[in-house]
């Protein structure tokens, strides 16, 4: 089940080199199981993300702020597209934590990165119609960048606690809005 041995036909069990996606497919087994797995999660990802962030301001390279960069940049391009918008946060999110250059942090976060990315794409569908939406992905994301690239851990934190708390909020909006819509369709 988790992919740690391989048995090959004529030759034997082969111990293989361990895999993060093995480790996220039994995360994702055994919590598929719990009533709130996605605000779990939640709490998991800014644990993790918190942590990278403030070593990514010291730690990451050249090649880091490119891909941090290139994942802006695909954000704004998707802004409009739930499914690609979706993805892009996540891979922009994603390589906050690869600029940590922590193995460990990197390891646990690509061990619940499948629960991730469907928590990125059902928040993304959820709020892409509530106004303002647009100009706080591409600003708060683009302000986090800023902060890591001028290596100041304290504002690269603050952003990011205060990016997790507007979101939230930005999905408090998109569920009263469907709350709303609902009342007054049975009106």
């Amino acid at each position: 089940m988790i992919g740690a041995v391989e048995i090959r036909h004529g030759v034997g069990t082969i111990v293989k080199r361990p895999d993060a996606s093995a480790l996220g497919d039994i995360f994702s087994f055994m919590l598929a199981h719990q009533s709130d797995v996605i605000g779990d999660i939640m709490e998991a990802r800014k644990a993790i993300e918190h942590h990278a962030i403030r070593l990514a301001c010291q730690r990451a390279t050249e090649q880091d702020f490119e891909k941090l960069a290139n994942a802006l940049a695909t954000i704004v391009d998707t802004i409009n597209e739930p499914e690609a918008g979706g993805l892009a946060d996540f891979r922009f999110h994603e390589a906050i934590v690869s600029a940590s250059h922590s193995p460990t942090l990197v390891t646990i976060y690509a061990s619940i990165s499948q629960l991730m990315m469907r928590s990125h794409l059902e928040r993304r569908e959820k709020i892409i119609q509530v106004e303002g939406i647009q100009e706080f992905l591409i600003d708060d994301h683009r302000r986090i960048l800023e902060a890591l690239a001028a290596r100041d851990r304290v504002r690269a934190d603050d952003l990011l606690n205060r990016h997790f708390e507007i979101g939230a909020d930005f999905r408090r909006r998109a569920s009263l809005r469907d709350l709303s819509i609902s009342a007054g369709v049975s009106a």
